[in-house]
Parts: C-alpha cells; structure tokens; sequence
C-alpha cells in the first residue's frame, strides 16, 4: 500500500500489554488516514459511556497516507480522545516533527488505553515498544521531559509530553512536542487524558520510509506548483500566524474585551509586524516545508528575559491579548512560553480568563467567588494565574475547570458573557 505502513499499535497501560495490527487497502481507502482512523479507533475501542478521566477511555496518535513524503504540509500529526472538556470525540492537529517520526516507526497509529498505576512513558521504534518508568521525570516541564527524553533515545528520535497542567487534569491542559519546531496539540484538554493514564511521554524513532508509487512525477508537480506556493505564503513566512492580526483587526472581527468588541485599538502593538521588527530572532519550520511560518523571538522583559522562546501564534495573541484588553506584548510572549513550558492551551486559557474578567466587571463575582483578582488589561497577572491554574491552586482552581463549568459556579447571569461550544473556549 503506498503512502501507509500497514500497521496500527494498541497499548493497554492497565495491563502492560501491546499488541501489533495489520490492516489492508479497504480499510485504508474508507478511512484514509490521520483524523479518520482516529475517529474510527475511538468509535471502536471507548464505550460509548466512558468517562473521559476513566481507563476505558483511549488516546490514540495518527499520520496520513502523505506524511514522510514531500508534499508540503505533510509534517503533521494528529491525535483524539474523549476530550474532560466536552465529553466527546475532540482531535487536535500538530506540526513539526513527532508525525515524521512517527511514521517511520512502522506504525500509522498508537492508541492507548487503559491507566498506569505509575507514571510511565512509551518508547516506540521500528523495533517494537516498551512501557518505561517516567517517575523521576512526573512534574518537570515539558521541556525538560523532551530534552532528556529525545537525548537519551539518540539522533532521529523525538518526543510528545504532557507538563504539570497533564498531570493534576486541568481541563484544557495540552501535548507539547519536540524538534526544531515545537508543536502542539492544544485542544480539548487530551493533555488531561494522558496525565489520567498516568502516561508523561511518547518517544518515537524510526526508519521505515513512506513508498510513494512514482515519486519522480511528484517531486516534477511539485516544482511546478512552488512559484505558487512562494507567492500565496508569503506574509506566512515573512511574519507566521501573527501577520492575521492586524488584517483581522481592519476588517472588524478581532474578538475584543471578552467580544465586546471587534476593534482592538493596541492590535498594532500585538501584530505580526510589530513582533518581527521588535522580537524577531528566526524562522522555524516543520519538517520539508519551506513556508517557514514558525518563528523564535527574543524575550525582553520577565522570568525569561534574555531567552529565544517560540513565538505566540495568532489564536495566543486574539486569547492574551485583545480577548484580555492586553496591549503588553511582552506579557503575552511571557505567558504564551510558560503555557507551553506547563502544558497549557493558550486559547482556553486565554479566553476562560476574559470571561472571569467581564464577570469581574460586571458583578457577577468578586475576588472571594474567584479567589484572586483577575481583570482587563492585566497583563502583570498572567504568568501569576497561569502557573496557578496548572497547579490547580487558589484562583487556578475555579480557571483549571474552563469556562463553562466557571459559569455554571457563578451562576446563570454569567451565560450572557461565555464563549464556549459544548464546553470548548471559541478560538479567533
């Protein structure tokens, strides 16, 4: 089968056992590949009353038929559960590297079931797998469980963490992977899963190369299509995700204040432009893709001064800036770094925030209901909330639940303020 290894993973943590799959052309010609074997394996292996933190519920990481090939874009990877945001099927999307990896293990998806009653990580190469003891590194960032993780699995080997938000469940706590360019799984809290199964890591290293059945007729496509592409991405490259700011911002639609308003008057202090000129350090890229819309900035003020940390995107600049009434850049590439470092989604953490500070604002609850203070135009305050609601202390208590439960403990005249469907923070 060209573009698919042929071969699924099934782990089951509760037992310490694993199991390897075969499948054929039908099953990958009706399901595809990434988020429809995903959501095929997720109907067929969590009843459909598990509960999200419960062993019966599964996480499972999948490629497509064109990852490892090269065809732009194909770096990424995918990975669903049944989200504690929602309690439904949630997948979320990542770049960089993990899926390449991946895909060269020999396996087009990873799914785990079960719980470990001790942290564990999963080591996978086109070898086989092993369940390995994580404690030494449960409550390190995910930095340090990457760097450590990666360096001891060798060259080619590169690795997906939770961070503390995983493992005390924050609801919207997300999966940070490793290489030259970060990425994130950021939505629907599957960060929160993988802490429940008690499941801090997966390595993944491998050497199995995708067939492609005529690869001299794509690569020829493919220089024919570039000019396009060169053309098409350019403010991707030049500026990334942030370029969106300032265009979002004329058309009227850039989420102000908790959305009441559209128009951020400081979008040009938190836009593209401004960062590239002010911040910028370098352009970063997943695997084969020469857009290059990743990027590095230099860190000026705070915990971090002095440090090259990746830059906010534009659903971190819309969540911690406009969304907040928060014009400090400096404050947002703060908070975007730590939220990484703890394993936090910037969005649900962002936008949960904007709502308790409208609710703030307009009575609905004070600092007793929310145990700290938290306002508008407080950009001082978010590495403070952040570091606290990964911890799920004080104030993170209450935000680690998300919105939509927040508004359910302060009451029905919070609704009018929430911006959640079924429970997910509404990205930009």
């Amino acid at each position: 089968m060209y573009g698919h290894q042929g071969k699924i993973l099934k782990v089951d943590l509760t037992q310490g056992r694993m199991e390897e799959e075969s499948y054929g052309p039908d099953y990958a010609e009706m399901f595809l590949g990434g988020n429809g074997f995903a959501a095929k394996m997720i109907y067929d292996s969590v009843p459909a009353d598990a509960e999200p933190f419960g062993p019966q519920n599964a996480v499972v990481f999948t490629v497509g038929p064109v990852t490892d090939t090269p065809i732009w874009g194909s770096s990424r990877g995918h990975m669903a559960s049944i989200s504690p945001l929602t309690g439904l099927f949630c997948d979320s999307n990542y770049g960089g590297q993990f899926a390449i990896a991946q895909k060269r293990t020999g396996y087009d998806a990873i799914l785990v079931k079960g719980s470990s009653s001790d942290p564990v990580y999963l080591s996978v190469t086109d070898q086989g797998a092993e369940i390995r003891s994580a404690g030494s590194l449960w409550g390190t960032s995910t930095k340090e469980t990457i760097e450590h993780l990666q360096a001891q699995a060798g060259e080619g080997a590169i690795c997906g963490a939770i961070g503390p938000a995983g493992e005390n469940r924050v609801l919207f706590a997300n999966v940070v992977f490793g290489g030259k360019r970060t990425g994130v799984a950021g939505r629907g809290g599957l960060g929160a899963v993988m802490g429940a199964k008690n499941l801090k890591a997966l390595v993944v290293k491998g050497s199995k190369r995708t067939q492609i059945a005529d690869r001299e007729s794509l690569t020829k496509v493919l220089k024919e299509r570039y000019p396009y592409l060169k053309k098409n991405t350019a403010p991707f490259k030049t500026l990334g995700t942030p370029f969106l700011v300032n265009l979002i911002n004329s058309l009227g639609l850039l989420g102000t204040r908790n959305n009441a308003g559209e128009v951020f008057p400081q979008a040009g202090q938190i836009s593209g432009e401004f960062m590239r000129e002010q911040y910028w350090d370098r352009n970063t890229a997943c695997y084969g893709c020469p857009v290059a819309c990743g990027k590095t900035v230099h860190v000026r003020k705070g915990e971090y001064v002095g440090e090259t940390v990746k830059m906010p995107e534009y659903e971190t600049l819309y969540a911690f800036g406009s969304m907040m009434d928060n014009g400090d850049l400096d404050s947002i590439i703060e908070a975007n770094h730590l939220c990484n470092l703890l394993g936090v989604d910037t969005i649900s953490m962002g936008v949960t925030l904007a709502f308790a500070a409208e609710c703030m604002e307009k009575g609905i609850a004070g600092e007793r209901d929310l145990g700290g203070k938290v306002g508008f135009c407080r950009g001082d305050v978010l590495r403070e909330v952040i570091a606290k609601t990964a911890s799920q202390e004080g104030i993170g208590k209450l935000l680690a639940m998300g919105s939509l439960r927040l508004a359910k403990a302060l009451g029905p005249d919070s609704y009018k303020y929430l911006y959640a469907v079924k429970g997910l923070e509404a990205a930009g």
